[in-house]
């Protein structure tokens, strides 16, 4: 079921799965992954060292996930190429297909999934309009608990 909350995905506590969009510069540092590397500087080192692994090509549409404890994950998904403050870099087609792996594998795991309510579409300008429709199907389909969280501190 997808679900629309308020909250600050750095709270949470539990079993999780929070997946943010990343881009294939191994720059990190603005907005939600800000955030999430200061709760959790692993998730920075993480990232860091996975993109010297790959091209930025070779990095787009894959998903790097930094264990922060048991059942408590970050997805890093690889769906913009470069990033700015202006423009449209979210790549849709490749952020939904891996948007719905993790999705799929949550349901099989039984962990809910926790997805900022502007993924992709914040910072990175993509149309959020398509990347929730497609975030809904896939929860249907795999029956998952999904969250959009829209951010409150």
């Amino acid at each position: 079921m997808l679900h629309s909350i308020s909250g600050d995905l750095t709270t949470l506590s539990g079993n999780f799965i929070i997946v943010q969009q990343v881009n294939c510069q191994n720059v990190m540092g603005a907005g939600l992954a800000k955030s999430l590397m200061t709760q959790w500087p692993q998730i920075a080192s993480d990232y860091h060292a996975y993109c010297t692994e790959k091209s930025d090509l070779e990095l787009l549409g894959h998903v790097q996930t930094s264990i922060l404890g048991e059942h408590q994950f970050v997805c890093n998904v690889f769906g913009q190429r470069f990033y700015g403050r202006h423009g449209h870099f979210t790549d849709e087609d490749k952020l939904l297909s891996a948007v719905k792996v993790i999705i799929a594998h949550a349901a099989s795991a039984n962990l809910p999934v926790y997805i900022p309510a502007n993924l992709g579409s914040g910072l990175a300008g993509g149309d959020k309009k398509r990347i929730v429709a497609g975030i809904k199907v896939f929860t249907e389909q795999y029956n998952a608990n999904v969250y959009l969280v829209n951010y409150t501190k």
